[in-house]
């Protein structure tokens, strides 16, 4: 993501360079995607970067793909010159625009489907939950029930409620999504409410015949413990879950090779300097609801989106997407700047040190998918609204269009916090400047 122009979500971190004797032209160019973990399904997601000095950040021409069909891009006519380097990059929505190692991405706002491709509404129950990677890791309900669609499931947005009682409403992914291969890089981001207490996992995969060797994780397990295994039972990390029920979190969980660490809305849960990894040699499906073969393991709560990367994010990716996710659903964030899709820092903490209460936020940012129209932080004790128009049911019911995404950066966006001072204090919040979203405030 470092080197690329503004406007796109990732690139393969190959690239070649052309040399020429004569000339050559009209050239075809196949690039087989497979393996490259780029977000994109269309041809209109793919461009060859053509530069002149193989530093495609700034300079840098593009050739739009011609044909997108398993998993290859093909280039029709393309006119290198000698000396030229080009690469591949996608400009296909990503969250936080961070497409590079996107394994899996399931959100409750995008094809979420009652039967077949029409969509789910509010109260229908949902049999399959398309997956926005590239990788088409469709999770479906295998003939049973699945959950519910909830229209306003959490600040105006939609979520899947699982129902955690008798046979549960889990989905299910049905080849799993371990590629048949070795993951020693797992980083998972999620937005969740859990409802009750119980030994109950969010998602699960083995990796063999056997269940010793599994990729999991549980927010609030019996006791109120959160769990992540990535590899043998003694390959996990876990501690208090600091959960109160059906409280919505943004649960950040990696595991890189050599430390496994669980966060909270960006609070250290619990870190282990074990060496995950999973090897697949049996290919089973991945659980979102359910842990395999165990009864009352079913998840009772709301899932809003569920994020899965197979490569180490950077410290800029990981805020990017953890940005993205806290203002769509209005979690406010320990300590952390809130950075748009291009990474540019929208909320400063540091400067704003002293309003780090119930964070909301709207605004438009195509590269994240994101399109906030009104929010509330989802804090209990959240007082504020904040809408482009009179306040609708949810998100999507609020009818107004926010100003076009100019070239793909990241449109107004306005964040809130609120100090709270007694007595005779007013807060006021004046902008400064309503395209890169910085506010100031005035103490009276």
């Amino acid at each position: 993501n470092t080197d690329l122009p503004t406007g796109y979500s990732g690139r393969t971190d190959k690239e070649w360079v052309v040399e020429m004797t004569g000339t050559v032209a009209n050239v075809h160019v196949e690039i087989d995607i497979s393996n490259e973990k780029l977000a994109g399904d269309a041809a209109a997601d793919f461009k060859l970067l053509l530069d002149a000095d193989g530093d495609f950040t700034s300079g840098a021409s593009t050739v739009s793909a011609s044909r997108f069909s398993s998993n290859k891009v093909t280039f029709d006519d393309v006119n290198f010159s000698d000396g030229q380097y080009f690469t591949l990059a996608t400009a296909q929505t990503a969250p936080g625009g961070v497409g590079d190692g996107l394994l899996l991405w399931l959100k409750a706002d995008a094809q979420a489907h009652n039967s077949g491709t029409t969509l789910a509404t509010d109260g229908q129950t949902v049999d399959n939950w398309h997956d926005q990677s590239t990788h088409d890791f469709d999770a479906d309900d295998s003939g049973g029930t699945g959950p519910t669609w909830d229209a306003d499931g959490i600040n105006g947005n939609p979520a899947l409620d699982f129902t955690g009682s008798g046979s549960g409403t889990p989905l299910d992914i049905p080849n799993g999504i371990l590629e048949g291969g070795t993951k020693t890089a797992l980083y998972t981001y999620t937005v969740c409410a859990t409802d009750i207490e119980q030994n109950q996992t969010l998602y699960w995969q083995q990796s063999n015949s056997t269940t010793a060797n599994r990729f999991w994780f549980t927010p609030h397990y019996t006791g109120g413990w959160s769990f992540f295994d990535h590899g043998t039972g003694s390959l996990r990390v876990v501690g208090a879950s600091g959960v109160t029920l059906s409280q919505p979190y943004l649960f950040s969980v990696k595991s890189d090779g050599s430390d496994m660490e669980i966060k909270r809305d960006g609070n250290s849960v619990a870190t282990d300097t074990d060496n995950g990894t999973i090897t697949e040699t049996t290919v089973n499906p991945f659980y979102i609801g359910y842990q395999y073969n165990e009864t009352g393991t079913y998840f009772d709560g709301k899932i809003a989106e569920l994020i899965i990367l197979d490569h180490i994010p950077t410290a800029q990716e990981e805020d990017q997407i953890e940005s993205y996710l806290a203002l769509k659903y209005g979690i406010t964030m320990a300590s952390m700047d809130l950075k748009n899709s291009n990474g540019t820092v929208i909320w400063d903490e540091s400067l704003n040190s002293s309003y780090n209460n119930d964070l909301t936020g709207i605004g438009r940012d195509d590269l994240s998918g994101f399109n906030q129209k009104q929010a509330k932080s989802i804090n209990s004790d959240a007082i504020v609204t904040m809408s482009t128009q009179a306040i609708a049911a949810n998100n999507s019911a609020n009818t107004t269009q926010i100003g076009t995404d100019a070239s793909l950066k990241c449109g107004p966006i306005m964040v809130v916090q609120w100090q709270c001072k007694l007595p005779n204090y007013t807060p006021i919040l004046a902008s400064d400047s309503e395209e890169n979203g910085s506010f100031r405030k005035v103490e009276r």
